[in-house]
């Protein structure tokens, strides 16, 4: 964003990785990313992103989080949440566990739900980082002769379960203000 001359800066609550990101001239304060959205003023921010954040968070801090993210920005203002994708059977059932300070996998229609709810419109699931990995194909399983489409979809969701997106990030805006 800085190259880009556009405004940014981060916040992070672990001071080693605002040390890192500071030597590398990057605008980073130390601070809890809650705590600092409810400091800024109401409807001053253009964008929030958050990155692998809202899976090391109650329930009720991450609804914290949303309902101080909506309140920061401005009209049709975006907020980015990106998270594991627990869809994917690998990640879900074993690689975010990996993490101890992980709480629990956060549903992308769970997730999608709480920004409708909480008030954000344009929500939208956007699936991330495909694995490299071999993908089944309808002719490895036996008898698919009898009917191919219900062999691709079989195909499919097997490919989805076991090799889909590592991670997804739902984007939302804003509503505007409704013209009186």
């Amino acid at each position: 964003l800085r190259d880009a001359e556009i405004d940014a800066y981060g916040v992070d609550i672990n001071q080693v990785v605002v040390d890192r990101c500071q030597a590398r001239g990057l605008d980073v304060r130390a601070g809890d990313a809650l705590v600092h959205l409810r400091e800024v003023p109401e409807g001053s921010v253009r964008a929030v992103t958050s990155f692998h954040l809202v899976e090391h968070l109650s329930l009720d801090t991450l609804i914290g989080l949303i309902d101080a993210a909506l309140l920061a920005l401005k009209p049709e203002g975006l907020l980015i949440l990106e998270t594991p994708n627990p869809s994917n059977l690998n990640v879900g059932a074993s690689s975010f566990y990996l993490d101890p300070t992980h709480i629990k996998p956060v549903h992308p229609q769970f997730l999608q739900f709480l920004l409708e709810s909480r008030g954000f419109a344009d929500v939208e699931v956007r699936y991330l980082h495909p694995e490299d990995v071999p993908r089944l194909e309808a002719e490895d399983l036996a008898g698919h002769h009898d009917d191919p489409s219900r062999a691709q979809a079989l195909v499919d969701r097997i490919n989805w379960a076991l090799a889909g997106p590592l991670d997804y990030a739902v984007l939302a805006r804003k509503a505007p203000p409704v013209a009186g």
